[in-house]
């Protein structure tokens, strides 16, 4: 807010943009998530860690054995390389669901150049995963690396684009795979309310 000489209130547009594009996506919780993910054990933090994530990625109605085993690994994991394909094989032996968005997320905030594909991503990117149990399993697999080869071209024809959120929100270390993470989903997010 700036004041001018008067003492009447003069608001800052550019400011209250700023701050409703943040709010709307997330980004504080998004941040909160990085910048927290190796100070605290996110398998105990429940409150914390656990909380910000399945408010900022949506996970509801999840049984206690798969909120633990979820958590559990990603604790277990968020020092090590690890892959989509590892972490989603992981949820399916120990749930018998193939959780390729939740494995994606997981993996996006262990490592910030990783596409998430969830519904909204998947319907931009005119990809779906079909089948049951292994068979789902493969298609997923094969759908991450799909995702992976089409971010990679998309970050090159967005580039102004991208350069143009990082410098609107040049405070936030953001990696340029999770603008353009944020870009699909509120395209599909967008076909999606139509």
């Amino acid at each position: 807010m700036e004041v001018n000489n008067s003492k009447e209130k003069v608001y800052s547009f550019e400011r209250f943009q700023k701050k409703a594009i943040a709010e709307g996506i997330g980004l504080d919780k998004y941040m909160y998530l990085i910048n927290n993910l190796h100070n605290c054990d996110v398998s105990k933090d429940v409150d914390g860690f656990q909380k910000c994530f399945n408010s900022f990625f949506r996970v509801r109605g999840r049984k206690e054995e798969w909120i633990n085993a979820f958590y559990s690994y990603f604790e277990e994991k968020k020092d090590k390389k690890v892959t989509f394909d590892e972490i989603l094989d992981y949820m399916y032996d120990e749930v018998e669901s193939v959780e390729a968005s939740f494995c994606s997320k997981m993996l996006s905030i262990i490592n910030p150049d990783m596409p998430v594909i969830d519904k909204y991503v998947l319907k931009e990117l005119d990809l779906k995963i079909e089948g049951k149990n292994e068979e789902k399993l493969g298609n997923a697999k094969r759908v991450y690396k799909e995702v992976i080869e089409k971010e990679k071209e998309l970050l090159r024809i967005n580039e102004k684009s991208i350069n143009e959120f990082k410098q609107l929100f040049a405070d936030y270390d953001i990696s340029p795979n999770k603008v353009l993470d944020f870009m699909l989903w509120m395209s599909g997010k967008e076909k999606e309310d139509k």
